[in-house]
């Protein structure tokens, strides 16, 4: 998370409420709120990936390799880790 705020890129709210409460300090929370952008439904937010490569999301991996699979693209969104 630290890394996507001290980055220059947009990221969606949707699914940031549940990670709020894990951030270390009420500054970063703070930024969290002020810079985080609605984004819905998810397939939105991953061809807003897909198209800028400045953005970032935080979703189930198996909703996202649903989505890769049905658009038959896999090299243009990158899963950070395996959550």
């Amino acid at each position: 998370m630290d890394e996507i705020l001290d980055s220059e890129i947009g990221f969606d709210y949707e699914e940031m409420e549940r990670i709020i409460s894990g951030l270390s300090s009420d500054l970063r929370q703070k930024e969290v709120v002020e810079r985080a952008e609605r984004c819905w439904p998810l397939e939105l937010c991953l061809d807003r990936i897909r198209e800028t490569g400045n953005f970032a999301t935080f979703a189930l991996k198996w909703r996202v390799q649903n989505y890769t699979n049905i658009i038959n693209d896999h090299s243009t969104i990158c899963l950070l880790n395996d959550d």
